[in-house]
């Protein structure tokens, strides 16, 4: 007769964390981390620093409602002949697109379905 210790014995976890995501209660966060990382984001400089910043903003990309509008000019002036000058209208796109991240942590249910 074998008895399982109660110290052993794993129960249904609420959240997980796989791949820098976090799963809690049926809904994918973005992590403490990464967040802090977007509020550190300082304006780029260059076409090289902005390519950076929105390579760490389009992970989470289909997360951020409206990503392909705000982020628009900011694409635009990483087009190839377009020289680089860095106005208002590209510091305000950086800074919603950081802002939406931040605010929009609960991401929606993974299954649409489920309740």
């Amino acid at each position: 007769d074998s008895v399982i210790p109660p110290e052993k014995v794993q129960t249904p976890s609420n959240e997980v964390k796989l791949l820098g995501i976090w799963w809690k209660g049926g809904m994918t966060w973005i992590p403490k981390d990464t967040l802090t990382t977007l509020d550190q984001i300082k304006m780029p400089v260059s076409k090289k620093e902005l390519q950076h910043v929105l390579g760490l903003l389009v992970f989470w990309r289909k997360h951020i409602p409206d990503f392909s509008i705000i982020a628009r000019p900011l694409y635009d002036l990483l087009r190839k002949g377009v020289s680089w000058d860095w106005t208002p209208i590209h510091e305000e796109a950086l800074q919603l697109l950081v802002f939406e991240a931040a605010n929009h942590q609960a991401l929606g249910p993974i299954h649409p379905t489920d309740p």
